[in-house]
């Protein structure tokens, strides 16, 4: 389809200028129509692109088909998911992972900080039985400019008895509330 292009005077330019200049002076018919259709076909703008938002923001990490082999009974790193790079604010923390073999906690290290049983997810299985587990908290990051850092750390509890627990699909999610 072919376009057909004309050229415009001068006084066309100044005529087009003026209308675009005082969007108040445009007809209300047009003013009705351009606030129904943006309305009715919302333009889709990412949550990054507005400038200075920054409550609601989801970050994710998971292990994907890494398994991980827990060998001492103290909370250790063996390489499970975790995030950097997290502004200051307040989280809602979701982790959680499947164990196999025998009991083990699954928990999350703050900033490089120790985990603890309590905040930790316990899973007690035997043998071949693979059981999931999952655990939420409430976690304020206030590392400022140095950025925030959240990781996974996993042990072996006494309480199992012999062998090492097995960990697979890892994962952890930190969603900033304000």
């Amino acid at each position: 389809m072919a376009v057909e292009a004309w050229e415009l005077t001068e006084e066309d330019r100044d005529r087009i200028n003026n209308l675009l200049s005082s969007p108040l002076d445009f007809p209300l018919e047009f003013k009705s129509w351009i606030l129904d259709q943006v309305a009715m076909n919302v333009p889709p703008i990412p949550i990054e692109q507005l400038q200075g938002y920054v409550k609601t923001r989801a970050y994710g990490n998971s292990s994907g088909t890494s398994t991980f082999t827990a060998t001492s009974t103290s909370f250790a790193d063996y390489g499970g998911p975790s995030l950097s790079g997290l502004p200051d604010g307040v989280y809602l923390v979701l982790y959680g992972t499947k164990v196999t073999s025998t009991y083990g906690r699954y928990t999350i290290s703050v900033n490089g900080g120790a985990g603890t049983d309590a905040e930790s997810v316990y899973v007690e299985t035997g043998g071949s039985v693979t059981y999931s587990g999952v655990r939420l908290k409430q976690q304020t990051l206030n590392a400022g400019a140095a950025g925030n850092t959240i990781g996974t750390l996993m042990r072996k509890d006494s309480s199992g008895g012999a062998g090492d627990p097995v960990f697979t699909q890892c994962w952890l999610v930190a969603i900033r509330m304000s």
